[in-house]
């Protein structure tokens, strides 16, 4: 085959014929696609791809070759899907026309790639994130060549990539096939021009939410657009659209759209073939039939149940009515009815009612709750008795209420009134000064008179002070002796207010004074052995007895570890509590003392003597 003085023929046609330079191969190329649009032409092959060559084709060194340029078809490869490894491309097919398609990468020659008479191609075995472009040729079955058309450069995906958001999902077509119903949905797709895609749906009801069917949409021939079928009638769907990149390892966020298909009985208009719709605007009206349990919170009632006329009548209804307590009650009515009536039924306050509509194809349902409101029972002496007794102990309530804050008032007054004891105006210049004028900040806040000099008075310095044994917020008591006249030194406790004090503690350690004075000597409490109400170096303090033997819960367990071992008749133990001052008892005792809850006291200020 001369190849050659082919090419050379091709060249000195004139301008309207093929006046591109090209090589051996394209030549055959398109003397191939020339006997491929000439069986398309006679319906030998109709194939998109065809493989086999054409019988009826004459062989080349036969036939005369009259290649003529056509320029008035255009044509424009365009991306119609891409992933890492492939591009598909699409274009506007023409009538018995076979197209040869060449491609290049970046940086390389062109080469046949293939011959088809469809109008979508798709190149694979490509490289990850690179660019390529494609080159289309048309050949007729009489000879004429369109193009060439190149496409612009496109780039593959990268390998883990995320695609876009498919940006619209529209339903098409709609139509019901035998019993069920059929959906044509499309989708545009995104920038990044994905060829995989997930397909799901689903029902929104109890019964169909469950059945969730998806479709894996991988070919290219069914790209961007699906048939669902099998939907049922008058259930609302949702239909999703999620697309997948190449390795099927990452997808984009789904695009969603609700459809609702029609109704039974929109399409058929028959309760033969439909199931009859639940009943609408049921109610029920209640008339008191007899006075059955009023603490049981039963009557007994007679009861309409009502609803709408339906369009289509269907067999029959079966209404219930249903309290928690009693057995239901139910009746079959005809279906031409709205109404169905029940005599002398036990009610609660709250009852249910159903209603079922029967036809051939099957059943409606509604039910609804009730609350019996309008009727009232009659007020008979029985029915009273619960309100007499409910006003008695109401009554009774309210009294106990008033008592107790009266009650309560009284305490409050009483404490006030403990609280205004006399005591002195601050013990001294100093702190008296500091008083008076907080006094004169809030007039008749505080009332503080002067104390008068009583036996309980001592002097600073007969007080020597000691070791600290307990302390409180604005108060410390310390360890320390008193001078007798006959110059001997007696241990006592000495509480003092600590720093400089305010108004209110002061006014509360003159009430702790006060209340010790009223007290005096006692058996069986640590009695008060002075005070002092002069500021001096001290400040105000208070003097009590102090005990040398412990604590008394210390002290009573010393005395049961040491009689625990020792005979019935020796368990005898006196220990009298030596106490040189005419205000203190020298019988043996148990004594104690409380400094105040604020105190945090040495065991040894509260003692047995």
């Amino acid at each position: 085959m001369n190849y050659k003085a082919i090419a050379w023929v091709l060249l000195l046609l004139p301008h309207r014929y093929i006046c591109t330079e090209v090589s051996e191969e394209l030549n055959q190329n398109l003397y191939d696609a020339l006997c491929q649009a000439e069986c398309l032409a006679e319906g030998e092959n109709s194939q998109c791809a065809p493989t086999q060559p054409c019988t009826t084709c004459s062989p080349l060194h036969l036939r005369e070759l009259n290649f003529r340029r056509n320029e008035t078809l255009t044509i424009v490869p365009q991306l119609f899907c891409k992933t890492h490894r492939a591009i598909t491309i699409n274009w506007e097919s023409a009538k018995l026309l076979v197209f040869l398609l060449e491609t290049r990468g970046n940086g390389t020659q062109w080469t046949t790639a293939t011959m088809t008479s469809c109008s979508k191609w798709t190149m694979n075995l490509l490289k990850p994130n690179s660019d390529y472009q494609m080159r289309l040729w048309g050949v007729s079955a009489t000879g004429e060549v369109f193009g060439p058309y190149e496409s612009a450069w496109i780039r593959t995906t990268p390998t883990s990539y995320t695609p876009l958001q498919v940006p619209e999902l529209v339903i098409l077509d709609a139509q019901l096939v035998e019993k069920h119903y059929t959906a044509l949905v499309e989708w545009k797709p995104a920038e990044d021009r994905s060829c995989f895609y997930n397909l799901v749906w689903y029902g929104n009801d109890e019964r169909t939410m469950q059945n969730v069917q998806e479709r894996e949409i991988r070919e290219v021939d069914t790209l961007f657009r699906y048939r669902i079928t099998g939907l049922e009638l008058g259930t609302e769907y949702t239909i999703k659209i999620i697309s997948i990149n190449g390795i099927i390892t990452r997808e984009s966020n789904s695009t969603e759209l609700s459809y609702h298909t029609p109704s039974c009985l929109d399409e058929f208009n028959s309760l033969e073939v439909c199931v009859p719709p639940a009943p609408e605007d049921l109610n029920a009206t209640e008339e008191l039939s007899s006075d059955d349990d009023y603490f049981n919170r039963t009557y007994r009632y007679n009861v309409q149940v009502t609803w709408s006329k339906p369009a289509l009548f269907p067999d029959n209804y079966t209404v219930t009515i249903n309290s928690l307590s009693t057995s239901p009650e139910s009746k079959i009515v005809d279906g031409n009815e709205t109404c169905a009536t029940f005599f002398d039924v036990p009610l609660e306050p709250t009852y249910f009612i159903y209603i079922k509509a029967s036809s051939r194809a099957g059943d409606g349902f509604a039910d609804t709750e009730k609350r019996i409101a309008s009727v009232k029972p009659p007020r008979s002496r029985s029915s009273q008795l619960p309100v007499i007794i409910g006003s008695v102990l109401g009554a009774i309530a309210i009294a106990i209420i008033v008592f107790l804050l009266l009650y309560r008032r009284y305490k409050i007054s009483k404490s006030k009134r403990i609280r205004k004891l006399p005591i002195s105006n601050c013990y001294g210049d100093d702190l008296k000064g500091k008083c008076l004028s907080e006094i004169g900040s809030a007039p008749g806040e505080y009332y503080v008179p002067e104390m008068i000099n009583d036996e309980w008075q001592l002097k600073a310095n007969q007080i020597v002070v000691d070791e600290i044994l307990g302390e409180g917020a604005f108060g410390v008591v310390h360890k320390g002796y008193i001078k007798m006249v006959d110059g001997r030194e007696v241990e006592v406790a000495i509480k003092m207010l600590k720093g400089n004090p305010n108004a209110e503690e002061v006014k509360q350690f003159e009430h702790e004074i006060e209340i010790m004075k009223s007290v005096g000597s006692h058996p069986h409490l640590v009695s008060l052995v002075g005070c002092c109400s002069k500021l001096g170096y001290l400040g105000p303090f208070l003097v009590v007895e102090y005990c040398v033997k412990g604590d008394l819960l210390s002290y009573l367990r010393a005395v049961w570890e040491h009689l625990a071992g020792q005979p019935l008749k020796s368990r005898y133990i006196n220990t009298p509590c030596f106490v040189e001052n005419n205000q203190m008892d020298n019988n043996f005792s148990n004594k104690i003392y409380l400094l105040g809850d604020d105190f945090i006291l040495d065991p040894r200020l509260v003692r047995s003597c």
